[in-house]
């Protein structure tokens, strides 16, 4: 099956893996594939395994914290590196669910979220973990969590799911953005004026002007899955999702444009650089580098062909990027000696 079809077949995302898959999901919250091994769904009944390949494993987010990298993925591994990625360490945490996605506050405190409604919580710059909350017997996944501040915080999921916490993190009350919303949750971000946006399923989009409190539904360019969103100036936001659709507004998401990407794959990450260059990762190897804001993007592919998922700047010229395999630099220099698409 080829990636195209893929896409085509992913709108609204498996949960699990079962048994007699041969290939599947590899994230939900960024909606991405994965080429995997038969396998039993791990239920988050003990603590995850200390593996000494665990760098080369599927990693689904990755944050900068102070010097340190962090990246968290498959089979709750959480990976980091204080030499700007020339090594890795694995440390162990109380979960064995699929961590996809982790944000920290500052450079000592942050939090991680996965399947089964798992949200892990550190004060050590990542080196240790608690889990704060976990729903085993919903299974529902969480695919992004985001923090006002080191109390105010919350997290999104599949099927509307969304958890509010006042205390740090270290309990959370389920909260909605209305009571008609059962489409998953996939990304949250904030802008520099501390609006909170939510890409999901079938083309919804969110704004919040009060951290969280109320939530605003924005009109959307396109009717398939967003995997995210990312504010760059002003009002300006990129977004992105299914079969290589990008949109960029500069009124906070009251209006959108389209953007040509020359690619059919699916979108799953993005940053920027100082200088603002963007890179926008996707599935099948592909990677998108703007140097215009988003206005306009010329597609790469990585010849591994492998699945991105997170990135962020790395230095002043380069990017790191997680996803199938562990996490890969790039700079601009050789996104733009590969192949176009």
């Amino acid at each position: 099956m080829d990636n195209n079809e893929n896409n085509d077949i992913l709108e609204r995302p498996l949960i699990f893996m079962g048994e007699s898959m041969l290939k599947y999901v590899f994230f939900m919250c960024l909606g991405a594939l994965m080429m995997s091994v038969p396998g039993k769904a791990v239920a988050d009944n003990g603590i995850s395994q200390l593996m000494p390949k665990a760098s080369r494993a599927l990693f689904l987010d990755i944050a900068k914290v102070g010097n340190r990298f962090i990246a968290v993925g498959e089979r709750g591994y959480v990976i980091y590196s204080d030499d700007d990625a020339s090594s890795w360490h694995q440390v162990q945490v109380p979960t064995r669910a699929m961590l996809t996605a982790l944000f920290f506050i500052d450079d000592q405190v942050g939090w991680a979220v996965g399947h089964d409604s798992v949200i892990l919580r550190s004060e050590d710059g990542g080196l240790h973990w608690e889990k704060v909350h976990v729903d085993e017997k919903q299974g529902d996944p969480l695919f992004d969590i985001l923090f006002f501040d080191r109390q105010n915080g919350i997290a999104v999921g599949s099927y509307g799911l969304l958890l509010v916490s006042s205390d740090g993190g270290k309990s959370w009350i389920k909260g909605s953005i209305n009571e008609e919303v059962d489409m998953h949750l996939n990304q949250l971000a904030i802008d520099s004026s501390g609006r909170c946006f939510i890409a999901g399923e079938a083309g919804s989009i969110y704004r919040s002007d009060d951290r969280g409190v109320s939530w605003t539904t924005l009109n959307s360019p396109y009717n398939g899955s967003f995997f995210g969103v990312l504010p760059l100036e002003l009002d300006t936001l990129l977004i992105y999702g299914m079969l290589g659709h990008l949109y960029r507004s500069e009124d906070a998401g009251k209006t959108w444009k389209g953007i040509n990407t020359g690619t059919r794959a699916t979108l799953t990450g993005a940053s920027r650089l100082p200088d603002e260059t963007l890179l926008i990762t996707g599935l099948n190897g592909v990677l998108l580098l703007s140097k215009d804001g988003g206005k306009s993007v010329t597609v790469h592919q990585y010849p591994r062909r492998i699945g991105f998922c997170g990135l962020v700047p790395l230095t002043d010229r380069s990017f790191l990027v997680c996803g199938a395999g562990g996490c890969t630099e790039f700079s601009k220099d050789d996104v733009i000696k590969l192949p176009k698409e």
